[in-house]
């Protein structure tokens, strides 16, 4: 166990929120846990989901952590088990009318985990759409108060980067653009519609101010260090 922290280490990026260095070490310390990626199409989409998983020491399909497996009940109250129980859903945008372009990010469709174990799997999700895109952003129609909350600590986190999504026009209603009239709001890089994407929900936030809002904007972190560490640690499943 203590060569495995210490392969883990190496890896550590010196700016790295410290509760994904937390949730790394407390992983390690479970013998049966790992995060389970795959790549199922989502909506017609091409998606990506990461999953937290108890491994089989025989070689077996490993199997989803569920809320039963993170919690206890005793003497008539719930116990923490120390177990994760987790998932992270994004997909790539393919229909422009509908959203846009978006600089080709990924974006987040569904988060939820147990016992405060979601940074980390943000954290994979938010790497693995660095590698194999342009970032990662948020959901472009709900975002609660917790989730935009991770999104703020991204815009003010010193190892991510921040590109700015511009505001896509979608023209007169139709059945493509639905509600989403926002021909009103100006955009930012008018010969530039790579970068066009629906920003519904940083209007719903900021307003005329949208595009200061953290959730107008994709994020992106250049070296995927918890990935590697958990693949390094034997904690990454394919499949």
């Amino acid at each position: 166990m203590k060569l495995i922290f210490e392969n883990w280490r190496q890896y550590l990026n010196e700016a790295m929120d410290p509760r994904i260095q937390k949730q790394i070490d407390m992983l390690l310390a479970l013998p049966d846990v790992a995060i389970k990626v795959s790549h199922p199409p989502l909506g017609g989409h091409k998606g990506f989901v990461a999953t937290y998983v108890r491994t089989n020491p025989d070689g077996g399909q490993p199997q989803i952590l569920k809320r039963r497996d993170s919690t206890t009940r005793k003497d008539d109250e719930i116990v923490k088990t120390g177990y994760p129980n987790g998932s992270d859903e994004m997909w790539k945008p393919g229909n422009k009318k509908r959203i846009g372009p978006c600089l080709d990010t990924w974006v987040v469709s569904l988060s939820f985990a147990m016992g405060g174990w979601g940074p980390l799997l943000y954290e994979v999700a938010l790497e693995w759409a660095s590698q194999n895109g342009g970032g990662l952003t948020s959901d472009r129609d709900l975002v609660s108060g917790e989730a935009e909350a991770v999104w703020d600590k991204y815009a003010a986190r010193s190892d991510l980067g921040a590109k700015q999504m511009d505001i896509a026009h979608w023209g007169e209603p139709s059945p493509e653009n639905d509600f989403r009239d926002h021909d009103e709001y100006a955009q930012l890089t008018p010969n530039t519609p790579e970068d066009d994407c629906d920003q519904s929900i940083a209007i719903d936030k900021a307003d005329d101010n949208w595009h200061e809002s953290a959730l107008s904007k994709t994020y992106y972190k250049g070296t995927p260090d918890v990935i590697t560490a958990l693949k390094e640690a034997g904690r990454w499943v394919e499949g």
